[in-house]
């Protein structure tokens, strides 16, 4: 256990990793968040850090309706986490990739808006920003926000820090073959369903990324979406044994750096199909019992439900 300090460290639990921005928001108007300067230890098989695509302007204010309806109608699973930068939220990044075994040099990156649009992100190298602007890419001065992300591993030793969230996605510790989980149905009506196998031209068709098929199935009609399986590196379905292990390197990493959060969240993953639904269970009881084991009776488990409403 990390030695004692008072401050309770509020802990929660939500379905799918955007999520976090409802989290933080909350964290901030309840005050056990800094507004700016975080640190987040990002416990995650995936970096989440594309580029956001929102259809309106991110420029939201700090209420549980509006932060709550924007992340579940123009984020991503895998783009919230420059979301958060365009906040202000986070100043460093510290993946701690399961595939990973050498400590990587660091980046520092940029996130704003383009000139003359109020909702289209642009990403890139800080020091490359003035590249972008000679090809006429330019970004609003007023929306440039820049962070420092470092890609490790859970031997590594991180810096002490202050303001750290922590932040662990279950499928770290078991993921799913995309195989498993590239595959959606979608149930429509039956003049869909033709429209679509009649049409050679059919806008879902002719999707880059993604092959469409239609279904039919229990007297229902469905459109079942097959992405496109680009090659893996990410870490496979683990056994109880392998799941055990990395949860207790994660302790350690805790312990060993004394990561002292503002904040802990857990995303289960399993609905995007990231984490293995049959080990959800396993994997989310055992590293809430080794938060128990690091920080104690000063965790405070508390409501997602609250935190998205309040």
């Amino acid at each position: 256990m990390m030695k004692e300090r008072r401050r309770s460290i509020p802990i929660t639990i939500f379905e799918e990793h955007h999520e976090l921005v409802i989290a933080v928001e909350w964290g901030v108007r309840d005050g056990v968040v800094a507004d700016c300067g975080n640190c987040l230890l990002h416990i995650d098989a995936h970096p989440d850090m594309s580029t956001p695509q929102p259809s309106c302007s991110p420029g939201i204010p700090n209420e549980p309706d509006a932060i709550r309806r924007f992340v579940h109608t123009e984020l991503t699973i895998a783009d919230f986490l420059y979301f958060l930068v365009f906040r202000g939220r986070l100043n460093e990044i510290y993946w701690v990739d399961p595939r990973r075994e050498r400590f990587l040099p660091g980046r520092r990156m940029f996130v704003g808006l383009t000139r003359n649009s109020d909702h289209r992100f642009i990403v890139g190298l800080h020091d490359k920003r003035s590249e972008l602007e000679k090809q006429g890419i330019e970004v609003q001065n007023s929306t440039y926000k820049t962070v420092w992300v470092q890609r490790a591993h859970a031997e590594h030793d991180l810096p002490l820090k202050d303001h750290w969230l922590v932040d662990i996605c279950l499928d770290y510790f078991s993921c799913n073959d995309p195989v498993d989980r590239r595959h959606w149905q979608l149930e429509v009506s039956e003049s869909t369903l033709e429209e679509f196998e009649n049409d050679p031209y059919h806008f879902l068709k002719l999707l880059p990324d993604m092959k469409v098929r239609s279904l039919r199935k229990e007297g229902k009609c469905f459109l079942k979406f097959c992405g496109a399986l680009a090659e893996s590196a990410e870490p496979a379905h683990a056994s109880r044994e392998e799941i055990r292990t990395r949860v207790a390197k994660i302790a350690n990493l805790l312990s060993r750096c004394e990561i002292d959060p503002q904040m802990i969240t857990l995303s289960r993953s399993v609905v995007s199909g990231f984490t293995p639904r049959d080990q959800c269970e396993f994997i989310e009881s055992e590293v809430y019992s080794v938060l128990e084991s690091v920080y104690g009776a000063r965790l405070e488990l508390i409501s997602f439900d609250k935190m998205a409403s309040r």
